[in-house]
């Protein structure tokens, strides 16, 4: 990684960078003047939140001077038919704001004799006064399952005035799901 000597161009030549703070943990500082930044190897991809060493219980701690990417990934537990939300998939929608939401959701019954998944985007808006709404009224969602009896399904939808991603198993059967996700703001 080249070592930034200022993040604006109004900003005259800045100094070499002293720290890089993620979202959760400790400031990390450099070794020998580098900062590495590890994305995430196995198997859960999405776009991530910054975590530093001493969040995480690794088997093989990574150095000191090293933040890694993880995935904003949430999972849920259900058995029955009716759609449950994700929780801590929060999107703050402010007053006259527009977002996109776009998850990849997978679930598996839990002896595997089934599975569903894909991916899924909404968008929604909210006005000066009022509530969020979900443009159109309908999401979209590109599906697969393979479930012998019933519909396991997904989408995105909105709990209160925030967008969320919601899982619906089958009665009666142990399904876990998995949603990574990313949302977009509209720029003013």
């Amino acid at each position: 990684m080249s070592q930034i000597q200022s993040f604006a161009s109004s900003m005259g030549p800045g100094g070499p960078v002293l720290t890089l703070t993620p979202d959760l943990g400790p400031a990390v500082a450099p070794a020998l003047g580098t900062i590495n930044i590890q994305g995430v190897e196995g198997e859960t991809y999405g776009f991530g939140i910054l975590v530093s060493q001493a969040t995480l219980n690794n088997p093989a701690p990574f150095p000191a001077n090293t933040i890694r990417v993880e995935p904003l990934a949430r999972g849920v537990t259900t058995n029955d038919g009716v759609a449950t939300i994700i929780a801590d998939i929060t999107i703050p929608m402010d007053q006259s704001s527009a977002y996109v939401l776009s998850a990849h959701v997978i679930g598996a019954r839990s002896d595997y004799t089934a599975a569903c998944g894909g991916f899924t985007v909404g968008a929604f808006r909210r006005e000066a006064a009022g509530g969020a709404i979900l443009v159109g009224g309908a999401y979209q969602t590109l599906a697969n399952e393979d479930a012998p009896i019933g519909t396991p399904t997904f989408g995105v939808g909105l709990n209160g005035n925030i967008p969320a991603v919601f899982v619906q198993g089958l009665a009666g059967q142990i399904w876990n799901w998995t949603c990574t996700y990313t949302f977009q703001k509209q720029l003013q």
